[in-house]
């Protein structure tokens, strides 16, 4: 097999060569295929976080460039794609003593209350660059931040609007794919909640 732009191997379907541990190399035809067959399901399972995850990762490539450009273009953005901390499990656990008046406590907090773990994320798998990967990756890891920063709940109102300011942030397709179809799940007065 040949090389391509220093991505590695070409594999039989013109997919650069696997690119870090969880990565699935795809060919453009499949990464399609994976998009629209990952977009049917998140809307009939909205709940999937594997699906929605998929769909971000087929559909996204362009806007993870633009956030990665973002973050290379501030100091702490460089800081943390240099450093490239991660939020983790034990990073919770570190957090339990912090007083609730904190960003940590409250993040510990309601992780806690809801029973969620930071390392229940599934982890990036179709994205062809190692550096977006961890972009991506960010993005999901910091989901819960979000919640906490702008008293979201985790109903389905509450994380449609939190994927409608997500999308503003990053412009991912997938965000406002999911506030597209989700909102149908939502009753008259919800979905004017959501849109006003």
């Amino acid at each position: 097999s040949e090389r391509v732009g220093g991505m590695g191997p070409v594999g039989r379907w013109g997919a650069a060569g696997k690119l870090y541990a969880s990565h699935v190399p795809l060919s453009a035809f499949q990464k399609a295929a994976l998009a629209v067959g990952s977009a049917v399901g998140a809307l009939a399972s909205p709940e999937r976080a594997d699906l929605v995850a998929a769909l971000g990762e087929t559909t996204g490539e362009s806007a993870l460039e633009k956030t990665r450009q973002r973050m290379l273009s501030t100091r702490e953005g460089r800081a943390v794609i240099n450093h490239r901390p991660r939020i983790k499990e034990s990073t919770l656990l570190q957090l339990e003593s912090l007083p609730e008046n904190t960003f940590g406590g409250m993040y510990w907090k309601f992780m806690n209350r809801r029973g969620f773990s930071p390392d229940e994320r599934p982890p990036v798998r179709f994205v062809d660059d190692e550096e977006l990967a961890y972009v991506a990756t960010r993005y999901r890891e910091v989901h819960d931040f979000w919640h906490v920063i702008f008293d979201c709940p985790t109903t389905i109102l509450g994380e449609l609007a939190l994927k409608t300011l997500e999308y503003q942030q990053t412009g991912l397709p997938m965000c406002a794919l999911s506030v597209l179809g989700g909102q149908m799940k939502l009753s008259g007065t919800n979905r004017r909640i959501l849109f006003r």
